[in-house]
């Protein structure tokens, strides 16, 4: 995340701007301003040590990514969507990404009511939640030994907030 400063008064009456070490998530206004939230808590899910299952403790709906490495290098499409595809191209075999699979798939081209062809691939892909979403990518990372290192803001309840870094 970037850093945050707050702005301070000092005695002298000079104004300087103090960098705040607490994580927050920003959320621009209708009338432009920023509002910072802190985050409540950091969880911190490593794969290596832990089971894909711990993901379904969760609930990902309206979550928000906010960044992504796949090998290092930086996503800039931080929807769902866009990750999974991603991480398909880089296994670029249909049948491995099949038998891997949680979601629902053909080897067919259809692109009607909520699925999704890749040509290179041939596959058809019907679109998903969150939840099934998030699945697919640590699920398929894991099983393809794909790095990941992703960092997803979830909301817990109604006012909390939850920043989940989940790397492999």
């Amino acid at each position: 995340m970037d850093n945050i400063y707050k702005l301070e008064k000092l005695d002298d009456g000079t104004l300087i701007y103090k960098p705040i070490d607490k994580n927050y998530i920003i959320t621009t206004l209708d009338d432009g301003c920023l509002l910072l939230q802190p985050i409540d808590i950091e969880l911190n899910l490593d794969f290596n040590k832990l089971s894909i299952l711990d993901l379904k403790n969760y609930d990902f709906t309206y979550s928000k990514i906010n960044s992504c490495f796949i090998y290092n290098k930086q996503l800039t499409n931080l929807k769902y969507k866009h990750i999974y595809e991603h991480i398909y191209y880089l296994i670029n075999d249909g049948t491995k990404i099949i038998k891997n699979t949680s979601l629902n798939i053909k080897t067919y081209n259809n692109n009607e009511d909520g699925w999704n062809y890749l040509n290179t691939l041939g596959i058809s892909i019907q679109g998903v939640d969150a939840n099934k979403a998030i699945f697919e990518i640590v699920n398929q990372s894991i099983k393809n030994n794909i790095k990941i290192d992703i960092k997803i803001d979830i909301k817990i309840e109604l006012s909390n907030k939850k920043l989940i870094n989940i790397s492999f």
